[in-house]
């Protein structure tokens, strides 16, 4: 079974018939940033108009075999787009998952992300009109993602804004908004790997890993191998709390993965009251969706360490409509 990617949250409208003009099959546009070349939080306006105006533009170009698809377009406009690279941005940074540190450079770094979207969005709308039923969007309010956040996310980092949201969000209630939808973390393994580049939000499982034969070395790992956190080393409390922080800022969701070692459990055996408290603790802090609970399968056999690193590493599922 090919489990679907969950960081898209959009509505659909079931075909009554193969050409059914009021269904909608709703559609995700991708991309990413690269945060690994992002030195401050003002880097962000580029690459965020650059990508917010090249997927806007590429929703003209498709083709859409059904008018249930094409709705999605004339209706709505939706994109996602994400976050790359995030575990070199911490390494370069010497910053760890969930520290108080971190989440105060990620809000900070996110909100820049957040603001230049919609910025560029709203920028669009003025020059080509907001998506066809913008009425049904918060952002025709004035209500950005920021606006609609689990209040309890504020217990991690104090709400701060620190770009001009007043004058923005009075742009949205006058001109709209060009796309529905403008954020979303999904996996990017594949694309990853081309770019040299680590998968979206994750830690990396290793400096060196290998997959389907190929040799995957972490971005500077040579320089930085003592500032990189492995995945398997990482509590899991601290990821959700940073995915927390980033989730803030978008109005989809991220495909979030949870990892496991069984050998620092009693008997390797992981507690399903453990993985509850932690589903708990996601909803609690505001993040929208769970993807894999992964476990570390090399770990759990205990095979003798010269062994463990010829075996490849667990490998992330991918769905094609949400691989970068």
């Amino acid at each position: 079974m090919n489990t679907r990617c969950v960081e898209i949250e959009l509505p659909t409208i079931p075909l009554e018939k193969f050409d059914d003009e009021n269904a909608l099959i709703s559609l995700c546009t991708l991309s990413a940033i690269n945060w690994g070349r992002i030195r401050k939080p003002e880097d962000f306006e580029k690459p965020m108009r650059l990508a917010v105006m090249a997927l806007d533009s590429l929703l003209d170009y498709q083709d859409y075999p059904l008018k249930a698809s094409k709705n999605s377009t004339d209706w709505y406009r939706s994109l996602g787009i994400g976050v790359n690279d995030f575990a070199h941005f911490l390494a370069k940074r010497g910053l760890k998952y969930g520290e108080p540190d971190t989440l105060e450079v990620v809000d900070e770094y996110m909100e820049a992300m957040s603001y230049y979207g919609i910025k560029a969005s709203v920028d669009l709308a003025k020059r080509y009109g907001a998506c066809g039923k913008v009425e049904n969007t918060k952002y025709s309010l004035g209500i950005t993602p920021k606006d609609a956040r689990k209040k309890a996310v504020d217990e991690l980092v104090v709400h701060q804004e620190r770009f001009d949201w007043i004058t923005l969000q009075e742009e949205l209630k006058l001109y709209g908004i060009r796309n529905a939808t403008l954020f979303a973390c999904m996996p990017s393994e594949t694309s990853s790997r081309v770019m040299n580049l680590t998968n979206g939000v994750e830690p990396i499982r290793d400096l060196i890993t290998i997959k389907d034969g190929t040799s995957i070395v972490a971005p500077e790992a040579e320089r930085l191998k003592n500032k990189y956190e492995i995945t398997w080393d990482i509590d899991v409390e601290n990821y959700l709390k940073t995915m927390a922080v980033i989730q803030k800022w978008m109005d989809q969701g991220i495909s979030i993965n949870t990892t496991y070692d069984p050998s620092n459990f009693p008997d390797g055996k992981l507690s399903g009251a453990l993985i509850f408290k932690h589903m708990l603790l996601a909803y609690k802090y505001g993040l929208k969706t769970m993807y894999y609970n992964n476990n570390n399968k090399v770990a759990s056999q205990e095979v003798p360490q010269e062994v463990e690193k010829e075996l490849p590493p667990v490998d992330d599922a991918e769905c094609e409509s949400c691989t970068l």
